[in-house]
């Protein structure tokens, strides 16, 4: 691989480089999924109530999907939440596939240190 052409303090700089990459990202997706956890849980609460207001308003059995619909429509605050949830579930994507790439580059760095320090343990 091209980290074998590297230098050993050209292999430092990169696992300095890359984990601390690699230690931000896992920040940034916990910092994420604990605000996600929140969001998530205000959404289905507020519209278990806007559910359960427009069932008991209405004089026939409506469909979920239906209902959904309606909630959305008549909350703002509700869509307004989704749409922050929808957006935050996209970040959180990013940040993950940032993060595979940083973990992916990392431990191929890793295996070149650790082939070469076993080999200079063989001479």
């Amino acid at each position: 691989s091209n980290a074998d052409n590297l230098a050993d303090s050209e292999l430092d700089t990169w696992l300095l480089f890359l984990g601390s990459w690699r230690g931000h990202m896992v920040y940034q997706i916990s910092k994420i999924d604990g605000e996600l956890y929140i969001l998530q849980e205000g959404y289905s609460l507020m519209l278990s109530t806007a559910i359960a207001r427009l069932e008991n308003d209405s004089s026939k059995k409506l469909l979920k999907d239906s209902l959904i619909g309606q909630a959305l429509v008549e909350n703002p605050d509700l869509q307004t939440l989704k749409l922050r949830v929808i957006d935050l579930n996209a970040e959180m994507r990013v940040l993950k596939g940032r993060l595979s790439l940083y973990e992916s580059q990392f431990d191929t760095v890793s295996r070149v240190v650790t082939r070469r320090g076993q080999e200079r343990f063989k001479i």
